[in-house]
């Protein structure tokens, strides 16, 4: 079964979880730099910025365009337009951007796999200095019944200066 006929399925049996929000695609020209995380967005327990680096996404954004789906049809709109967008960015602009809601959206959940496969650097306001690598730690594991709870920590590999706290739960029915 192809993504395609998983999505006819899914439309028909669950019409109720599809939310039918327009995407707005940006009007402004993709450069090397998008910020997924930091104070720009608001982000109460994210002390750096993290950037993700264009030129080292091509690839992953076309795969996951072409594997992927989700049920917020704008989220799903951004993330098809997303390849193309990446395609014609300005490499050579250095500059940093920010990303739509819905690109950004979809794109945290693969923040593990940006950081394992290096596309990233970050920004530690203590050091002043961008990395592009971190330390993350796992801490305060706990299952009761069927919800697993842990906190993770992220750390600047230069001072451990700490740069990201999440305090993260799953749910298993």
């Amino acid at each position: 079964m192809n993504i395609n006929e998983v999505i006819s399925l899914f439309t028909k049996k669950y019409p109720k979880l599809l939310k039918n929000d327009e995407y707005q695609p940006p009007t402004y020209k993709c450069t090397r730099w998008l910020v997924l995380y930091g104070p720009v967005y608001d982000d109460k327990n994210f002390n750096g910025t993290f950037l993700l680096d264009v030129s080292k996404i091509f690839d992953w954004a076309f795969n996951h365009a072409n594997k992927t789906w989700v049920s917020i049809k704008a989220e799903q709109q951004a993330k098809e337009y997303f390849p193309k967008w990446v395609q014609e960015a300005d490499l050579n602009d250095e500059s940093i951007i920010f990303l739509d809601k819905n690109q950004r959206d979809f794109l945290r959940q693969y923040t593990l796999k940006f950081i394992d496969d290096k596309l990233f650097k970050i920004w530690c306001p203590k050091c002043k200095k961008y990395n592009n690598s971190i330390e993350i730690k796992e801490f305060d594991n706990l299952k009761i019944g069927s919800t697993i709870f842990w906190n993770e920590e992220w750390y600047c590999i230069n001072g451990q200066h700490l740069l990201n706290h999440e305090e993260n739960r799953i749910e298993i029915f």
